[in-house]
């Protein structure tokens, strides 16, 4: 095979050698990133240990260390697992966990390595009305025949507890319960239990208002860190998430700053903004990295965002990178995952400039991922189901929308068609429609057998034949199949109650030709997910975890976000979406409102209905559902059920073939 090929005195690429440059470009650039991450490892900057803990030390020893390990290297993924001593002695031993920490007078195990950490005392604990409560001293005779408060079978300090009984000869008369109920339920005079200092320094114990006694007692207990004495790495799941990073501090540099702003889908409007930020601001330089979201044909403009998508993640992972990024077409939530973006809620939390009343906050606090918010939306706009409220009404059949999922919509769309005028119920795509109502009855799709999940084709194949059945009956117009697109003449003239139509500009919600008098019905979704309508986010900015700017990275995000936002009053030309900022929104609705009139390239001249347009802000404010990418699950059904609606394949086979691969995902 030739992959250069010499001509007119230059050495060139066969068609051959061109595609083999892009592969090799990925490999160099994996290859770039595979060391940089091997590096990370080897300096302690990334990584994950796994620790495993008797209760006490958990409880009272580790969270204090945990925080400064977390200060030391914010970046490593620290996993506790909680369990008593003999379990976490035997995942030492096993490799499951990196080290163990527990509660113990002495472990005798020539395979692990015992190092004491802290020696404890356990003491003794009564009731207040209990006869040795003011007993200055105590003899191990005053003991006996008592009732004890015992810890579980295998706990560390009941061993060391009945073996100094056992060595001071003490009768007793046990009463085995779990020990933390009893002391809450049974106040009686007559039980004692032994606890090591560690807990008793930090826990009051109250009964009627009086503290019950603690008596001290030299019964050493030792907290040891267990290692195995080979070096092996470490299997173990994730236990508790790492604490948070601390809020950046709230300062801007004196001294000159360039800060890099990596976007793919780059407007005039951003490029403007960042003139005008820069005028405002002579310190700041903003360079702006962007990579054509278009080219001359669709292979060209896929080149293009693999091209994006890989030099962004390659430079992010390696520690590099923008210090802004748009995070749009970018795995934010893997992102996220390994903190390689600014949680943005500590730095709006420590801004005394921030206030988030200016935003609509049910947007921002349901764009969080792992209870952070990496990553700030511009834009956001709503998806739903425009419905004809005319013909709707006409029907009879009563819509309730608040909470109702695709069998509900299903059942009222039957009901629709036999009472009203029109044939169609919904303007959508079979293979979307598919996958809602396979995530809607997932549950019954899936079955566990022999510790594996298995999906379940022949219910499957129902679902596949329910949407068909809609289609032949006329239920479901396929707007893309049939209709050419959802903007499509076809598609616009079709006569239905529904057209699932997302709502991303004034212009789409007033001027939409699908109806004259129109409302957005919430998407239909599980009853699970809660009631609350659905977004779509838009211009999602977050800032590198690794960026030596973050602050005044932020106040140029601040500024996108609330100056620039306010500049905008044309509602034509946030047909991107909603702006996040409140008095932006409100702003470009007095100006329609003014205007009295509404209009585009497409749709003629109409008067503005102002009620229409207060319904509007009320559904943004109750969207809380983030529309993400669809899920793995969602795209195989998606793409698969494509042929066959297309006629291509038979739904058996289709079935079969999502089963095996979706039985691929459940069992990862």
């Amino acid at each position: 095979m030739q992959i250069f090929i010499y001509k007119h005195k230059m050495v060139l690429l066969t068609e051959e050698g061109k595609a083999l440059l892009h592969y090799a470009t990925r490999i160099i650039s994996w290859a770039d990133e595979a060391r940089q991450v091997l590096t990370d490892y080897a300096q302690f900057k990334i990584g994950k240990i796994v620790i495993g803990s008797s209760n006490t030390p958990a409880t009272h020893f580790l969270p204090k260390l945990l925080g400064r390990m977390r200060e030391l290297y914010p970046d490593v993924h620290i996993a506790l697992q909680v369990k008593n001593s003999p379990q976490i002695v035997e995942m030492v031993r096993k490799f499951e966990i990196d080290f163990g920490l527990v509660a113990e007078y002495k472990v005798d195990d020539p395979k692990l390595e015992c190092v004491p950490l802290i020696e404890d005392e356990l003491g003794l604990v009564v009731y207040p009305g209990h006869a040795l409560a003011d007993a200055e001293a105590i003899e191990p005779g005053m003991l006996q025949n008592g009732y004890w408060i015992l810890r579980e079978q295998d706990s560390a300090s009941r061993r060391m507890m009945e073996t100094w009984i056992g060595q001071h000869h003490i009768k007793s008369r046990r009463r085995r319960q779990n020990y933390m109920a009893t002391i809450r339920l049974h106040p009686c005079h007559t039980l004692a239990i032994f606890f090591p200092y560690l807990y008793l320094r930090t826990t009051t114990f109250r009964k009627e208002g009086n503290n019950m006694k603690k008596i001290a007692w030299t019964l050493t207990s030792l907290i040891c860190l267990l290692a195995a004495c080979s070096n092996g790495n470490s299997n173990g799941t994730a236990g508790a998430s790492s604490p948070a990073k601390a809020p950046i501090e709230n300062e801007t540099a004196s001294e000159p700053v360039t800060l890099t702003f990596s976007t793919y889908f780059l407007s005039d409007q951003m490029k403007t903004a960042v003139t005008k930020y820069e005028s405002m601001h002579p310190n700041v330089t903003i360079q702006l990295q962007a990579t054509p979201s278009y080219g001359k044909d669709l292979d060209e403009a896929a080149a293009y965002r693999e091209t994006f998508l890989t030099s962004t993640n390659a430079a992010i992972l390696a520690g590099k990178g923008p210090d802004l990024v748009e995070m749009d077409i970018l795995p934010i939530e893997a992102y996220a995952d390994r903190h390689l973006l600014v949680n943005l809620q500590d730095i709006m939390s420590g801004d005394a400039s921030f206030h988030s009343q200016d935003y609509f906050t049910n947007i921002l606090d349901n764009a969080r991922l792992n209870d952070g918010l990496y990553g700030i939306p511009l834009y956001f706009y709503l998806d739903g189901l425009l419905g004809d409220t005319a013909a709707i009404d006409k029907t009879g059949v009563p819509i309730n929308d608040s909470d109702w999922t695709w069998n509900d919509f299903m059942d009222a769309a039957k009901q629709l068609q036999q009472k009203g005028e029109y044939k169609t119920a919904l303007i959508s795509e079979p293979s979307v429609l598919l996958s809602e109502l396979t995530v809607d009855n997932f549950t019954q799709l899936v079955k566990e057998k022999n510790g594996e999940r298995k999906f379940d084709s022949d219910s499957f194949i129902d679902l596949i034949h329910q949407v068909k059945s809609m289609i032949d009956d006329g239920l479901l117009f396929d707007m893309v199949k049939d209709g050419g697109g959802r903007g499509s003449a076809t598609t616009l003239q079709t006569k239905a109650y529904f057209n699932a139509w997302p709502i991303d500009s004034f212009e789409s919600y007033l001027l939409n030709g699908f109806a004259e008098q129109t409302k957005l019905y919430t998407m239909p979704h599980p009853h699970s997910y809660g009631a609350g309508g659905y977004f779509s986010t838009f211009g999602m900015v977050g800032i590198n975890a690794n960026s030596p700017h973050k602050q005044e990275a932020w106040k140029f995000l601040e500024f996108l976000m609330d100056d620039e936002a306010k500049t905008i009053t044309d509602a034509s030309i946030s047909s991107h979406g909603f702006p996040i900022n409140k008095n932006a929104y409100d702003l470009q609705v007095e100006k329609l409102k003014e205007a009295g009139t509404i209009q585009s390239d497409v749709h003629p001249e109409i008067a503005v209905d102002t009620e229409k347009l207060d319904r509007l802000k009320g559904s943004i404010t109750e969207a809380v559902h983030w529309v993400r990418t669809p899920s793995e699950i969602e795209e195989t059904i998606r793409n698969e059920s494509k042929a066959y609606f297309s006629g291509q394949k038979s739904a058996e086979s289709v079935a079969k073939l999502v089963q095996s691969k979706i039985n691929l995902i459940l069992n990862e």
